[in-house]
């Protein structure tokens, strides 16, 4: 069996010290310690890495997705190092894309009353995106990246779940964008696949997050993503701890 230790991070949550003005203060916070990890029972899942495109064709794209040049950096430099090593030893890896590329059964939508219609119209002009930005984001597409051919490419849950079961998987390791949306929310996510009874962890430097004008420049949602992940779904790794364990003898 492909079992090795590795250099692990994860929050304790634990104990609130109510003799502080903030008892949470008392938590451990995060921590590091060396714990297993089974390789034949792990599998990296690559979620919604997305070709972003260039900003100067793209510009409407840049201007409602932020982190789209952070993205460009993870695909470009953090991934292929994670991907290259994983193949070279075998791991796993699963792709997930969006369903908008495959036709599926939906229920009905409901009412879309005169109100219905006023408020959403006032959430994408107001909120996210920007009507004029639409343009940019609908023709631009989503081309997904970094697929070798013999990589099976799921697109929600259930896909994956059953693919886990055919491989024996039961750990696995989500990156891609975002660790606080995507890979919370969307089909196939972390969440979802925890409830079904799966480890799921994730790479630090492998994900970032979506931000906001108050969080972007320290990155608090990537941090808010990790901890959310490491308290309820799994553990956080480094991409250096990560290779450097695969390159160990067994």
């Amino acid at each position: 069996m492909k079992i090795r230790q590795i250099p692990t991070e994860y929050y304790q949550q634990f104990d609130a010290d109510y003799s502080l003005k903030c008892p949470g203060e008392g938590y451990g916070g995060w921590q590091k310690q060396l714990l297993p990890i089974n390789l034949e029972k792990t599998a990296i899942v690559l979620m919604h890495a997305w070709d972003p495109g260039n900003i100067k064709y793209y510009p409407g794209s840049y201007r409602a997705v932020e982190y789209l040049k952070r993205a460009q950096e993870i695909i470009n430099n953090q991934l292929p190092k994670l991907l290259n090593s994983c193949r070279n030893n075998k791991i796993k890896i699963y792709h997930i894309a969006d369903e908008l590329h495959i036709p599926i059964t939906k229920l009905p939508s409901p009412n879309k009353d005169n109100t219905y219609k006023e408020l959403t119209s006032f959430k994408q002009n107001n909120i996210f995106p920007g009507n004029h930005n639409i343009e940019d984001i609908s023709k631009k597409g989503r081309t997904p990246l970094l697929i070798n051919d013999f990589e099976p490419v799921v697109y929600n849950g259930e896909q994956l779940h059953t693919l886990c079961l055919q491989d024996n998987i039961n750990h696995l390791v989500y990156v891609g964008f975002a660790i606080n949306w995507c890979l919370q929310f969307s089909p196939g996510n972390m969440n979802e696949m925890a409830t079904r009874g799966f480890i799921c962890s994730t790479i630090k430097e492998c994900v970032t997050a979506v931000e906001n004008k108050q969080s972007c420049k320290m990155q608090n949602h990537k941090e808010y993503g990790l901890w959310l992940t490491s308290l309820k779904n799994g553990f956080v790794y480094s991409l250096d701890d990560w290779i450097d364990m695969l390159e160990k003898e067994l």
